[in-house]
């Protein structure tokens, strides 16, 4: 894991107003359809948790196919209003990643999706998201692959990872895939 950017720039200010705009203008996320169906290809029901699910249709597509306990967190208060009026059927909340508002082992399936190389503490936010899941629950998660300082361009990136370094990271991996320069695994709780 290396450190791409000597300052956080991942503000609440920064993603209310991006996520409000791209909302605004389109919606719901779905450039990127691929990432969210191989986060959800082992998901089959049951309380599922999206940490830092922004404008990602994840947490609708879950809905839409299972109809069961789904909740989408985040930080930026502003979009998750919005959330909450346009999709009431979803659990939307404000949330500290490092302390969420769940008791232990609450949810089946807890996915972070492209949250890890934006957080400033990646194990906390692991640690965090294993809290909050079931024995026998599983992990899924998406980060981008080996950034550089040369072909990273989002400053918001704070961290580049190998797939070493996600393997390191997250414990008993039992799927994981390379798409582009994304990598996706899941990883179940013993």
């Amino acid at each position: 894991m290396k450190r791409l950017e000597k300052e956080n720039h991942n503000t609440k200010e920064y993603y209310n107003k991006s996520f409000i705009e791209h909302f605004n203008e389109s919606g719901l996320d779905y450039s990127d359809t691929w990432r969210v169906e191989a986060l959800l290809e082992d998901y089959k029901g049951g309380k599922l948790l999206d940490i830092g699910c922004g404008v990602c249709p994840l947490v609708n597509e879950a809905q839409e196919r299972y109809k069961d306990e789904v909740w989408g967190v985040d930080f930026a208060d502003d979009i998750i209003k919005t959330l909450k009026i346009n999709f009431s059927e979803i659990n939307y909340a404000v949330a500290d990643f490092y302390n969420l508002p769940f008791e232990d082992k609450y949810f089946d399936y807890v996915v972070l999706g492209e949250v890890l190389e934006h957080s400033e503490d990646p194990v906390k936010l692991i640690t965090e998201a294993l809290r909050v899941l079931k024995q026998g629950g599983i992990l899924a998660v998406s980060v981008p692959l080996n950034e550089t300082e040369k072909n990273h361009i989002y400053k918001q990136h704070i961290w580049s990872f190998t797939e070493e370094d996600i393997e390191k990271l997250i414990p008993n991996i039992f799927y994981k895939k390379e798409i582009g320069n994304t990598f996706v695994c899941k990883a179940l709780k013993v």
